[in-house]
């Protein structure tokens, strides 16, 4: 059961969801636009050592991952957004973590998680991936008549991001989606 709901919200093999997560400190709440990804079993992130995030996670062992749309995204950059018991005001869904394992890889934290709950609020809510939004804008960009290809320098540049930060299943994804369109991308 829980599995189909969390497939329903988009965590499958090869998919890095932005949500909005939500750590925990004596200070407060503390709320970044991080990416979890599904593999073998678990739900996974990588968080930088010089972020809160990073900080809570390797001392608390709860988070919520809040599944938004891109708005609430960028909403979170530059915002303190409403959070009441981890979950961000607007969300259309909301998963609650014990965090199972994290270990430190340079200069992240790869956090290993794994699903105490999920509560859906709104039934078409679905995660953004990332990897999918760079070919759709990619696609777009190409489709323009009188554009260069310097949307394939951008998917080349977004490949180098998520080798470093995203889940092995999401680097496997944009390397069959090069391959598929056979793009040149160094």
């Amino acid at each position: 059961m829980m599995n189909d709901v969390l497939k329903g919200l988009g965590f499958t093999e090869g998919r890095v969801i932005e949500t909005l997560l939500v750590t925990e400190s004596e200070e407060g709440f503390n709320c970044a636009p991080i990416g979890v990804w599904s593999e073998g079993g678990y739900l996974w992130s990588k968080v930088h050592e010089d972020s809160e995030s990073y900080k809570n996670l390797s001392v608390e062992s709860r988070c919520t991952a809040n599944i938004v749309d891109v708005g609430m995204l960028v909403e979170g950059l530059f915002t303190d957004l409403d959070i009441t018991g981890g979950v961000v005001d607007g969300a259309g869904a909301v998963l609650r973590l014990a965090v199972v394992g994290f270990s430190v890889d340079g200069e992240w934290g790869l956090v290993k998680y794994s699903v105490d709950g999920v509560e859906v609020f709104d039934s078409c809510a679905r995660g953004l991936c990332r990897a999918e939004l760079c070919l759709l804008e990619s696609a777009v960009h190409a489709s323009r008549v009188g554009l260069d290809n310097s949307h394939v320098g951008f998917i080349g540049h977004y490949r180098e991001i998520i080798d470093k930060t995203g889940g092995r299943s999401e680097v496997e994804l944009i390397d069959r989606l090069i391959s598929n369109y056979g793009l040149d991308v160094e």
